[in-house]
């Protein structure tokens, strides 16, 4: 193999080693910024849930809160129990 051949094969492989750096180091940058917007966008939506009942005693939980007149969304072990069968909602949930 002559000697120029094999240095451009050298130069080739590092050419081909940086773009894959590259890309992997984006693709990194890209995840954490995304992650990190997402998480930004809902952490003030997300609140504690709290369901009682006399015969019970208290549930918390968490919920996500979906739009500005109250509607969210929970775990049903959250706001509700199982009494002889049957599930039944708490009487109260506060949040």
């Amino acid at each position: 193999m002559p000697k120029r051949l094999g240095v451009r094969i050298r130069t080739g492989l590092y050419i081909v080693l940086l773009l894959f750096l590259v890309f992997v180091g984006f693709f990194v940058w890209y995840e954490t910024n995304t992650t990190e917007i997402v998480f930004r966008c809902c952490i003030n939506s997300i609140v504690e849930v709290k369901a009682t009942t006399e015969t019970i005693g208290e549930s918390f939980g968490s919920a996500v809160l979906l739009s500005e007149n109250g509607h969210f969304v929970t775990n049903a072990h959250v706001v509700s129990y199982e009494k002889f069968g049957e599930y039944v909602l708490f009487e109260n949930v506060q949040i």
